[in-house]
């Protein structure tokens, strides 16, 4: 795992981790929130006051003199998410820390501590239709104004498998297409397939995008049969 500038990127065959400082007070219970790329905030663990080192199905946490250490022992996970800790103490006041970033399986690029959306609204059906019939398709989705997103495709290749390799080699697979685009003042970015261009077969297809500011977001890959 690498950290910079309070961001987290790691690959996605080891389990994600979360690291903070404890507070100086007693009897302070602690809750790790994250967010994900949908914008769902989800309660990953709450952990009562003055807490001790454990390990179940779901987590590992370990506590030292000065830290909490906790992580979620879930290797599915892709994407890029936001993540804090809110501290409550026994009056019922409430305290959340300063927002850190976990990019996981996922390239990280310049950030402005930004977190934006970046959704892919093709349904898989519309396309598979309009290639077979050779005629030209659209990837079009969702992201901010000014947003540059780029589409790749490539020789096909299995997604489902969750190591450092696999990534390697996917990134190295042979390039068949690749555009970038800007999403428009209503938020929607679009590229069009010239048609003719995807012969019958399997291929890989990777989106990713910068905002304005430089903050980067990708989608996880997918498979594309014609």
């Amino acid at each position: 795992m690498k950290t910079e500038n309070g961001r987290q990127t790691t690959s996605n065959d080891v389990y994600p981790t979360f690291t903070f400082h404890k507070t100086q007070e007693n009897n302070v219970s602690y809750q790790l929130v994250v967010m994900g790329e949908d914008g769902q905030e989800t309660l990953w663990a709450q952990l009562p006051p003055n807490p001790s080192s454990f390990e179940n199905q779901e987590l590992k946490v370990t506590v030292t003199d000065n830290d909490l250490n906790i992580q979620r022992k879930d290797k599915s996970l892709w994407g890029n998410y936001c993540w804090w800790v809110v501290t409550k103490d026994m009056a019922g006041n409430t305290t959340a820390s300063e927002k850190q970033f976990l990019h996981i399986g996922t390239t990280a690029s310049n950030f402005s501590k930004t977190f934006f959306p970046l959704t892919l609204e093709t349904k898989p059906s519309t396309i598979n239709n309009n290639a077979n019939n050779k005629q030209p398709f659209s990837f079009w989705g969702i992201a901010p104004y000014g947003t540059k997103v780029r589409l790749t495709i490539k020789k096909y290749f299995n997604t489902t498998i969750n190591n450092n390799e696999a990534l390697k080699q996917l990134n190295n697979d042979n390039i068949i297409f690749d555009s970038i685009t800007t999403a428009n003042p209503d938020s929607i970015w679009g590229i069009n397939i010239p048609s003719g261009l995807l012969k019958p077969g399997a291929y890989t297809v990777q989106i990713s995008s910068a905002n304005p500011a430089g903050d980067y977001q990708q989608l996880k890959p997918f498979n594309l049969v014609l």
